[in-house]
């Protein structure tokens, strides 16, 4: 997977060509371009083949579009809270870092943080509780997680959040101030 910068008003336009809200640009862009979704081959036990066939809803439907369904893949998550912080983890992040101190989010106690997973890859905030609990599960690549900060950080003072499931070099910067 491969980062690149477009204009605004591409990203507008792609944002507008959306089937659904919460789409990925990238699988606009793909389906605007006309470029067939990427496939990879997997084995899987006679059992689970099984399964599959039995949770077939049409005569077309793909593999792929019956796991979608199954693993929740397509369900498009709920508009932020009013105010929400919206924060996308960008694709391609992979183990990388998902932010760097120079960009790092500015927010207050109290403030409901959305988490969208633009990646290919699962991801997960390790916290030590502070500035809100450590995370039970992942968020899915097309998923979003909302966290309520509950207490100031400030990574100057402490070690910046990483992501739990690449390791602490993946580094995640955010500084959460106590109301004015």
């Amino acid at each position: 997977m491969k980062t690149i910068q477009i204009d605004q008003d591409v990203y507008s336009y792609l944002l507008s060509k959306a089937a659904q809200a919460g789409a990925l640009p990238s699988l606009i862009l793909r389906r605007e371009l006309h470029l067939p979704q990427p496939t990879e081959t997997i084995e899987v036990d006679e059992d689970t083949y099984s399964y599959l066939l039995s949770k077939t809803a049409n005569f077309n439907e793909s593999a792929s579009d019956i796991l979608r369904r199954e693993l929740n893949l397509d369900q498009v998550p709920p508009p932020p809270p009013s105010g929400a912080i919206v924060f996308h983890i960008p694709a391609g992040t992979g183990n990388q870092p998902w932010n760097n101190r120079e960009r790092a989010i500015l927010a207050t106690v109290g403030n409901t943080w959305r988490l969208v997973n633009d990646d290919t890859v699962p991801h997960r905030l390790h916290t030590t509780g502070i500035p809100f609990p450590h995370p039970s599960s992942d968020i899915l690549p097309g998923q979003a997680a909302d966290c309520v900060l509950q207490a100031p950080f400030d990574p100057g003072a402490s070690q910046p959040l990483y992501d739990h499931n690449a390791g602490s070099n993946a580094h995640f910067w955010i500084k959460v101030q106590l109301p004015q």
